[in-house]
């Protein structure tokens, strides 16, 4: 992912490694507090989680830009879902 000012900030948190992301879990801000049923070891290949965008924010940007790499693992990006509070 790269923010307005061009810096690169990866997504990961303690449930999603930076080197595997799409790893089939279902996370809000690293966590996985709730009780999956039925509860397999994975999620068969489906992988849905929240990340905290801040660290990639900065005041005055205009833009966020978003890249995905994982077509050379067999990963392919369905829907990506952005929600912001942005307040002045």
């Amino acid at each position: 992912m790269t923010a307005n000012s061009g810096r690169r900030v990866s997504l990961s948190d303690g449930e999603n490694p930076f080197n595997d992301v799409m790893n089939s879990t279902i996370t809000e801000f690293g966590s996985q507090s709730f009780v999956r049923q039925p509860e397999h070891v994975n999620n068969l290949g489906y992988d849905a989680d929240v990340f905290d965008l801040s660290p990639a924010l900065s005041g005055g940007a205009r833009s966020l830009s978003f890249r995905f790499t994982g077509e050379s693992q067999g990963h392919f990006l369905g829907v990506l879902f952005v929600q912001t509070d942005a307040r002045r």
